[in-house]
């Protein structure tokens, strides 16, 4: 199984209420396609932890 994977394959996955761990430094790092999917997404009640 690949790792890889497209933003919309892994957006599939992602429903209401998830709790995420997102990992990443300020600017740096930070995966801002996938926070600005969620947020196209309309993703409700997600709770994320940024390490």
């Amino acid at each position: 199984m690949s790792k890889i994977t497209t933003i919309e394959q892994a957006m599939r996955n992602i429903e209401d209420g998830m709790t995420l761990m997102i990992a990443g430094f300020l600017a740096v790092g930070t995966p801002e396609v996938l926070v600005d999917a969620l947020v196209v997404q309309g993703t409700k009640a997600a709770y994320g932890y940024c390490q």
